[in-house]
This record gives structure tokens, C-alpha cells and sequence, in this order.
């Protein structure tokens, strides 16, 4: 603290002293989604109102220059410099002691039920707007009575086996139900590890069951069973079995806050992830860039701490470049923008990924902010500092050009002179999750593998599901008769059955063969150009749009578990009990009719075309290249057939007009030879073709 800004400390300590405060209204204030710590841009050190003033949340500074301060009726101008008005000055306490938590670059906050936390980004229709909901807020008052340093992270450190051995710990302050920054953590209070979940997130799916809860009573239905939720924490093998249900009362004495992590994260920057637990420092816990701070210092001269076991990763060196403070800036800015294309982004998790985490532009140093550019397409990624550091050397060098990314090294769309880092780059929030999820506690984690398959099929299994209980509400006697044990795309034994909800024939399809075809699309559902996995006339026309189309078959999977290893797909129905796990083979379905009637007349002529035959067909519809130049694409053929007129493309066939002679028409084309009728071609695209190394006119 410097000569100055020590004597206007003792001129705020004398305003104190002399009873000259207002304090205690933003402490009785419920919820406050902004609160500034600042007057313009300018972070206010010693927050002082006028007497008379009624705006709580605006700022003035004790030794600022003119200020306007709003009262209830009128504005007065206050210079603070001046003697005759400091005898209307008093302090703002609440504000000063918000001050003294947070960091210094913390800029704003978030109030909630007299408790400060960094400014909540989150959606507010989805999570934040659960805060000013009473039954929540008397929620959070119950959790924050019930916490005490028994649950705090100092005790899990301790605790925690997997810690064992190590003196230097790192870990992260991420949801670890949606890897979102942590604001207010916590836990269950049997849970026996570190991480945590935010309120946020667990109010998030309350609400949901709860809203689920009052639907099915609406709908009149009785003895509506509570869902069982698991925290799930931890490695295969060794998952935390603490459990939950939607009932505020449960929660009020099952869920806590770890108030020692909760002011860690007040003390850190507001972007910051990573936090560091060390046995030979004091204190033990610090944020990475304080840690980093005394490191440099230290340089591990002594050489009994070089033989320490440490878990550590290394991280960005700032002396590189002398304006920190410009890069911290835009990286705040980075990380708190959203993507308008947030859905495309999160696909991005569901990708198979194996890639370094040491970042490409600084030697080999490990990733804290995994970021990219906004139209790189790569696996690899690089920490978001250098990329702001790139930017700004690009610009210095040549501003006219268009910034190139490090990694593919494709040009952006804009000049550099117009735009700024936050319109060239993002924060990887996806990447981010992926590289808590997968760390290894053992060592260090120089490289990512990511099995975004896996991670697709388990998301099926515990959130896009039917499940057994919901089988039984349809079948009361616990027996179950299935069609079919094929997969509807590849002709296969089922495995992992998802099924189609949007198919009229109710089809399964194995998720390995699903999965194929997502990877195809690159992990995308483009509406344009659906995903096809059932050949019916409904599901060509449609296709698959959203991962909630389909969902895992629990009840199908666990009779696919019973059958013998040498099952011979047979055309015969299968009922099974799924309450005593026997299956029966039924040679005789004249009694099933009622449960699967007669659906031919929904089944197009694409349904039965062989799997050969099939590709063929649908092969003549993709885009051919012509000369190496030209990209040609046919939308549709016209067949004629007597008077009857039928339109082709990929999804099927179409009869305008005549709705009535659909399946005689599918009759028709399944029984001649297609190449007999006289085609033609009625609608084509036709465009240059952009290759990587050339472009043709």
C-alpha cells in the first residue's frame, strides 16, 4: 500500500471510528444478480455514500474527484475533495467488506441471501431465476446452518485415499455435473471426496423432478415413486454411492456447504479453475496464480523439495509479455461470452478424443484455459492466453490481415483491425470439463483420451432411458413381447438398444450402429440432412434431430443379457418376464395382434431393400464430383408409372396427390426392375467445387 492510499485508509478508518457508517442492507438484500464494485471502470477501494443517498448498489470513492450521487428526490454533486462536504460522507461498509473477500480484479458480484459470490453467468431462465424462489432461498439458509469445518475441503484433503502420498495437490472449482466455475459448492454430506456440485446445478434438476412430480399428478396418476439420484463421483470401480431424491425437505439435511472452498474461490480471480493444496506453504491453500507467484520466488532451491512427490501441472509463464493485465482482461471477457452456437459446441464432448495437453505455444507448458479459434476444427487445442498473445502479435506485425489460427492455420473472416480477441477466439468450456473428467490424481496429465462414446452410451443409460419401472406401470404383470431383437439399421442382434420414440413401427437400433452414423455427421443434427436409421416411410421423411429422439431400452437390454450365446435370429415373437427373467419363444401370434397390429401399410419400399441395395440407392443422391472441378447433387428423380406420378430422393418416396395408392405404388416399385422405368432427372444442384490446395470457377 502506498503513501496515498495509506492516508485515505486512516481517513476511512476515522469515518468507521466515529460511527459514520451504513451497514447491514446489502446482508438483508435475498437476491442481487449485479452488485459493481467500481465507479466506471475504476475499482473503488473505499466505497463512501452521501447521508441522504438511497442507491445502495452505486459506488463513490473516499479521494475520488466529482461524483454524482442520486438521492430520492434529487442529485447533489459531492467533491470529496472538498472539506465542507465530508461532514455528509459516510462509510459503506457492506461494500468495503465485500472489497476486502474478493480479488482484486473482481469487478462485480452476485448477492445472494446476504452472501457474496462472483457474478453468476449462467442462463437466468434455466438457473439463476431458481434464486429468488423462496422455497429455494429457505433451502440454502437450512444448508448454510448445517455447514462446519468438518466439511470443509481441508478435512477432505486429508481424508480423501487418493491424495495419499502426494505434499502438492491441485484440484479443480468445477460442477462435476456440468463442469461449470463453482460459485456456491457442495456436497453431500456423506460424500467422502473433494469435488463438488454448485447450488445452481442441483437446483437446476430439482426443479425439473419436481415440475415432472406435479405433471403425472395433473395427469391423475397415484403412488408416484421417487427417483433415486447418485453423486457418482470417483473412477470406474470406485464411484461415490451417496444418493438423492427432488424433496426439499431430504436436501435440507443431506446437502452442505464447503464454506472453506466457497471462500477460496472468493479469493481468487474470477476465471480462475485450478487451486493448489500445499503441506510445506502457509497458508496450505492458495488459487494457481498465487502459488505460481511465490514458485517463482522460491525457484525450489532447496533441494530436499525437489525430491518431494508432487502433483503439479505446469502452467503459463506471464513474463513473456508485459501487459498482464490487458491479457487477464480479454480473457475475462472471453470466458464469460456464450457462443450463439452453444448446442454445435456441446456436441463437441460425444467426440472420440486423443490429443497433448501441452500447449503448442509455450514449449510444452500444460493447458489451464483450453481455448481455440472460433473456425478451427481441430482436436487440439491451446491455452487461451497464448491464443490472446497471438492475436495481439499478429496485429502488432501486419493489422490489415486477417488473424491465422496456430493450430490449422486457416485465416479468420475479418481483418484484424476491426475486431478484437473476444471476436476471434473462445473459452473450450466442453474441453475443459473433458480434462477435469479424465484427469489422472496419479500423475501428471500430459495427454487427453476421451471416449466421447461412452460418454454418450452412459448419458443414454442414466438420462435418456426406459426404464424398468416405467415398463412395469405399462405392463403390470411383468412380461413384455417383442417383434424383433434385430437392429433395424444393420440387421444385427441388438446391443445396447436404443429405441426410435419418433417411429411409428417402434424400432430399435444397436447404439454402436447409431454411433456410427452420428460420427458421420459429424457429430451434428443437421435438420436438413437428418440422421436416417430406420428405413419406414415416417423415419425416412423425418429422421433423427435430437439425442432425446431416442432412448435406451433397459427392460430389452436385460432380456438381450439372458439370451445364449448361440442365439439364431429367429422370425418368431419373444415374450419376456422381465420381474423373473425367463424368455419364451412363441411360435403361435394370432393372440398378439393387439399389441403389434398389422403396420405394413407405414412401411415404404426402402424398408425392404437389402442393406447393398439400400446404400446403392441412396448413394445416387450424394454429391458427385464432376472433372475434378464441379460439385453436382440430385434432389429428386420422377418415375412414371401409367398415369400415377412418383417423386424419389434419399428419404423415400413421395406419390402427390394420390395418398390412397401409396402402398400400391411401394408395391409397384419393389416388384420391377428400377432401371426399366424412364428417369428423369427434374431437380439438380450445381456449384463450383472448393478444394483445400485450389478454387475453381
Amino acid at each position: 500500500m502506498n503513501q496515498g492510499t495509506q492516508n485515505v485508509h486512516i481517513e476511512y478508518q476515522k469515518l468507521i471510528s466515529m460511527g459514520r457508517v451504513h451497514s447491514g442492507y446489502l446482508k438483508a438484500m435475498q437476491y442481487e444478480k449485479e452488485i459493481p464494485l467500481k465507479v466506471g471502470q475504476i475499482k473503488v477501494m473505499f466505497p463512501v455514500k452521501h447521508k441522504q443517498c438511497q442507491n445502495y448498489n452505486t459506488f463513490n470513492h473516499i479521494c475520488g474527484c466529482l461524483q454524482e450521487i442520486k438521492q430520492s428526490q434529487q442529485e447533489v454533486k459531492c467533491n470529496l475533495l472538498s472539506l465542507m462536504n465530508q461532514q455528509d460522507l459516510i462509510a459503506a461498509q457492506d461494500h468495503y467488506e465485500i472489497i476486502q473477500k474478493f480479488h482484486k480484479n473482481t469487478k462485480e458480484v452476485t448477492l445472494f441471501m446476504g452472501d457474496a459470490f462472483h457474478k453468476m453467468l449462467r442462463n437466468p431462465n434455466k438457473y439463476l431465476n431458481h434464486l429468488t424462489k423462496q422455497e429455494y432461498q429457505e433451502l440454502y439458509k437450512n444448508i448454510i446452518k448445517r455447514s462446519d469445518a468438518q466439511n470443509s475441503i481441508s478435512k477432505k484433503i486429508l481424508t480423501d485415499p487418493k491424495f495419499n502420498g502426494y505434499d502438492i495437490i491441485e484440484f479443480y472449482s468445477a460442477c462435476h455435473w456440468d463442469f461449470v466455475k463453482l460459485n456456491i459448492p457442495m456436497r453431500f454430506k456423506n460424500c467422502k471426496h473433494v469435488e463438488c456440485f454448485d447450488f445452481t446445478s442441483i437446483l437446476f434438476r430439482l426443479h425439473n423432478e419436481l415440475q415432472e412430480e406435479q405433471k403425472k399428478i395433473a395427469e391423475g396418476q397415484t403412488n408416484i415413486k421417487k427417483t433415486k439420484f447418485y453423486c457418482g463421483i470417483g473412477k470406474q470401480g470406485n464411484y461415490c454411492d451417496s444418493w438423492w431424491i427432488a424433496d426439499i425437505e431430504f436436501l435440507k439435511v443431506e446437502l452442505v456447504v464447503d464454506l472453506g472452498f466457497r471462500d477460496l474461490i472468493i479469493k481468487a480471480d474470477s476465471v480462475n479453475y485450478k487451486f493448489i493444496y500445499d503441506d510445506q506453504q502457509n497458508p496450505k491453500f492458495m488459487d494457481l496464480d498465487t502459488y505460481e507467484e511465490i514458485q517463482n520466488k522460491i525457484l525450489f532451491q532447496s533441494s530436499q523439495r525437489q525430491q518431494q512427490k508432487i502433483k503439479i501441472l505446469n502452467t503459463f509463464d506471464l513474463n513473456q509479455f508485459q501487459q498482464k493485465n490487458q491479457i487477464y482482461d480479454n480473457l475475462q471477457i472471453i470466458m464469460n461470452q456464450k457462443q450463439s452456437d452453444q448446442a454445435k459446441f456441446q456436441m463437441q464432448k460425444y467426440k472420440n478424443i486423443k490429443t497433448s495437453l501441452s500447449c503448442p505455444l509455450s514449449k510444452g507448458k500444460l493447458i489451464e484455459f483450453p481455448g481455440r479459434c472460433l473456425h478451427c476444427d481441430k482436436d487440439e487445442c491451446a491455452d487461451l492466453r497464448n491464443l490472446i498473445i497471438e492475436f495481439f502479435n499478429q496485429k502488432q506485425k501486419d493489422q490489415n490481415k486477417k488473424f491465422k489460427c496456430p493450430i490449422c492455420q486457416k485465416d479468420s473472416q475479418k481483418q484484424l483491425f476491426n475486431i478484437q480477441p473476444h471476436a476471434a477466439l473462445y473459452f473450450d468450456e466442453v474441453m475443459m470439463g473433458l480434462i477435469i473428467q479424465n484427469r489422472d490424481i496419479n500423475c501428471e496429465q500430459k495427454e487427453l483420451i476421451h471416449s466421447g462414446e461412452d460418454q454418450l452410451l452412459n448419458e443414454y443409460k442414466k438420462q435418456h432411458k426406459i426404464s424398468i419401472e416405467q415398463v412395469k406401470d405399462t405392463f403390470p404383470t411383468g412380461q413384455v413381447v417383442y417383434n424383433s431383437v434385430t437392429c433395424v439399421s444393420s440387421g444385427k442382434l441388438l446391443q445396447n438398444p436404443l429405441k426410435i420414440l419418433i417411429c411409428p413401427e417402434e424400432s430399435r437400433v444397436s447404439f454402436s450402429e447409431f454411433f456410427r452414423k452420428f460420427q458421420q455427421s459429424k457429430y451434428q443434427f443437421n435438420p436438413d440432412s437428418p440422421l436416417l436409421l430406420c428405413k419406414c416411410v415416417f423415419c425416412n421423411q423425418n429422421g433423427i434431430q435430437k439425442i432425446d429422439q431416442l432412448a435406451f431400452d433397459e427392460v430389452l437390454d436385460q432380456m438381450l443379457r439372458q439370451l445364449p450365446k448361440n442365439f439364431v435370429k429367429k422370425s418368431e415373437f419373444i415374450r419376456y418376464d422381465f420381474n423373473k427373467s425367463q424368455i419364451e419363444h412363441i411360435q403361435n401370434i394370432g393372440g398378439l395382434r393387439e399389441i403389434y397390429p398389422n403396420k405394413a401399410s407405414s412401411r415404404g419400399f426402402l424398408a425392404d431393400m437389402s442393406d447393398k441395395d439400400y446404400e446403392e440407392y441412396t448413394k445416387q443422391f450424394d454429391v458427385q464430383l464432376i472433372d475434378g472441378k464441379y460439385q453436382a447433387q440430385i434432389n429428386k428423380m420422377v418415375l412414371k408409372v401409367g398415369n400415377l406420378q412418383v417423386d424419389f430422393d434419399k428419404r423415400g418416396a413421395e406419390i402427390k396427390g394420390a395418398e390412397e395408392a401409396i402402398n400400391s405404388a411401394n408395391l409397384i416399385a419393389q416388384n420391377q426392375q428400377f432401371q426399366q422405368f424412364n428417369i428423369q432427372i427434374q431437380s439438380i444442384k450445381f456449384r463450383p467445387f472448393r478444394g483445400d490446395s485450389q478454387q475453381s470457377e
